[in-house]
């Protein structure tokens, strides 16, 4: 906590210097000890404008300077949007800025700009138009937009940064929807959908929510086992450590949510299944992909940091929270396996750690 707060900009929220990020896994640890203060100062200057999108919603993929205004306009990989749809869920009375645009905004665009037929979500939104960053959201004087609340951009377009009521944002929804848009990867990825799926859940949008659930347990599966990713009704690849762990997640909270035992029965199998696949006990952690015909899991060469990366997804928080569901000390131990391999790195570098959030 004491590093953390150190690299906090009291000025305009965020920590450390620019390029700023969203740092959705730092806010969701603060909101957990109930730092209030931080995250709300952090959660209402990421509002504002400019890295949030105003008109439709939703918040590009970082900063390139330290006020959230000027965004890099990629809308990102579907694996960021979690936090962000998330983080104002969780956040609850944290300020008005913080919860009307975070939560049903990004809802609105996640839902709108990245839905696929048959439930699934597409993994990224370029950050061009027509060969032009920014192009799609960003304005020019004369455009409709209100001009007081223009900020420069680059190449005469402007970015709109302040307060609009809802006639204003919906106008100008409009006149934005008759441009074109950036192109879409339609891609489906297990593990960002999982991250998608735990989120719906968390912030009460059911019917995706199960609609996501039945789309991993069914076209993104065979056999009962995961694939990588799914595009254009085929499945393919073998599922990562990081697609059965975050499913498993996605699958947990969809149970908190709805309180169907269908969905805590489907992220216990894959846990189980996925420390069959991955589980290294000689290493301590877990390998990211499973064993092929050719090469067992104990006969290949790893790389710690993929290894790690992997591991450290949602993988130690699922594993406790079903250890301590069904009393499974074997689940637990291979939690308390990975949250060990970062026990003298966390204080040194505590936002680089995604599990600190919900394991610590």
């Amino acid at each position: 906590m004491q590093n953390i707060a150190r690299s906090f900009d009291p000025r305009f929220g965020g920590f450390g210097r620019a390029p700023k990020f969203p740092p959705a896994p730092v806010l969701e640890f603060l909101l957990r000890r109930g730092e209030r203060e931080l995250t709300r100062r952090t959660l209402d200057g990421m509002a504002l404008g400019g890295l949030h999108d105003l008109v439709g919603g939703g918040f590009h993929r970082y900063s390139v300077d330290d006020q959230w205004l000027v965004p890099h306009f990629d809308e990102d990989a579907l694996r960021q949007r979690p936090a962000r749809l998330g983080l104002p869920a969780r956040g609850e009375g944290l300020g008005r800025r913080s919860v009307s645009r975070g939560r049903r905004a990004h809802g609105r665009l996640v839902l709108r700009e990245l839905a696929l037929d048959g439930g699934g979500f597409a993994s990224a939104q370029d950050a061009d138009t027509d060969g032009v960053e920014g192009l799609t959201f960003t304005w020019a004087p004369g455009e409709g937009a209100p001009e007081e609340l223009l900020q420069p951009f680059e190449d005469g377009r402007f970015i709109i940064r302040g307060d609009l009521d809802e006639a204003t944002r919906t106008r100008l929804f409009d006149l934005r929807e008759q441009r074109p848009k950036p192109a879409r990867d339609d891609k489906a990825i297990a593990s960002w959908n999982g991250l998608m799926l735990a989120t719906l859940a968390q912030a009460g949008r059911l019917e995706p929510a199960v609609a996501l659930a039945e789309f991993l347990l069914g076209p993104l599966s065979s056999g009962g086992r995961l694939h990588r990713t799914w595009r254009g009704g085929v499945a393919k690849g073998t599922g990562y450590l990081e697609d059965y762990a975050d499913v498993a997640y996605g699958l947990h909270e969809l149970h908190v949510a709805t309180g169907d035992p269908r969905w805590l029965l489907e992220s216990r199998r894959l846990v189980l299944l996925a420390v069959e696949l991955f589980a290294d006990d000689e290493a301590g952690a877990s390998s990211s992909r499973p064993p092929t015909a050719s090469s067992s899991l104990r006969g290949r060469s790893r790389s710690t940091t993929i290894r790690l990366r992997a591991a450290m997804r949602c993988s130690p928080y699922v594993l406790l929270r079903l250890a301590r569901i069904w009393g499974d000390d074997e689940l637990e131990r291979h939690a308390l396996s990975v949250l060990r391999l970062v026990r003298d790195s966390l204080p040194k570098a505590p936002t680089a750690v995604r599990v600190v959030a919900r394991c610590a």
